[in-house]
């Protein structure tokens, strides 16, 4: 197999992963080729893609591989995709070719279908102790009453939107935990409910739109 799509919500997870697969492959660093959104476009077209088929062909640096990235491949218009099959279905032999994605669902089947998936996230990997007790004190901070405490979460997770996304859906999980635990113990669950809802519409709204990161994750925490 020569393509891999990579998806996890987490970009540094993602690498970690690429990186990990040419490392077996025993691929220099200097084989390794990174395409990625630039700040201007929202979205990957078909230029871009006609650009890598044009360098993919060339021989490798310094060893017998190179490896061929394309990032944010989520924001991969339909059109570029549809440009990717043939290279997808026939690529060089001394070429290795990655997609990475926060999402499996903007990529077409028949993308998917050319390359082996590796799908994982740290979202849903076993929390340690010291995860739980930080998630537990965002939680904490979504029904207090303190502003301060609300504000500095908000500030710590807004750093990037994959934090934001990744610390987001692990608080989801530990809610949907509380939840499970309250339902058994026969207590009203409505509170727990609230802010599940909560927080599942604050995820789609980081993950679908361009609103200010910052000022919605305080909105969230505030309110």
């Amino acid at each position: 197999m020569h393509s891999f799509l990579i998806i996890s919500r987490d970009q540094t997870e993602r690498r970690e992963i690429q990186s990990s697969i040419c490392d077996d492959k025993k691929i220099d660093k200097l084989d390794r080729f990174r395409l990625s959104l630039s700040d201007e476009k929202k979205s990957i077209g078909i230029k871009e893609i006609k650009n890598i088929q044009d360098s993919i062909h060339l021989k490798p640096l310094k060893g017998n591989k190179k490896a061929v990235a394309i990032e944010d491949a989520e924001t991969l218009t339909t059109e570029a995709q549809n440009s990717l099959l043939k290279l997808l279905e026939e690529p060089p032999r001394s070429t290795l070719i990655f997609l990475l994605s926060k999402s499996l669902d903007p990529i077409l089947p028949t993308i998917r279908s050319r390359c082996k998936i590796i799908s994982k996230s740290k979202a849903n990997t076993k929390p340690t102790e010291d995860e739980i007790k930080e998630i537990n004190a965002f939680i904490s901070c979504l029904t207090s009453p303190h502003i301060k405490d609300s504000l500095e979460s908000a500030e710590k997770i807004s750093k990037s939107k994959d934090l934001a996304l990744v610390t987001l859906e692990k608080i989801l999980s530990e809610l949907d935990a509380q939840l499970k635990n309250e339902i058994l113990n026969q207590e009203n669950p409505a509170k727990t409910v609230a802010i599940m809802k909560k927080t599942i519409s604050v995820i789609k709204i980081v993950e679908t739109s361009n609103a200010n990161l910052r000022l919605t994750l305080e909105n969230y925490f505030l309110n």
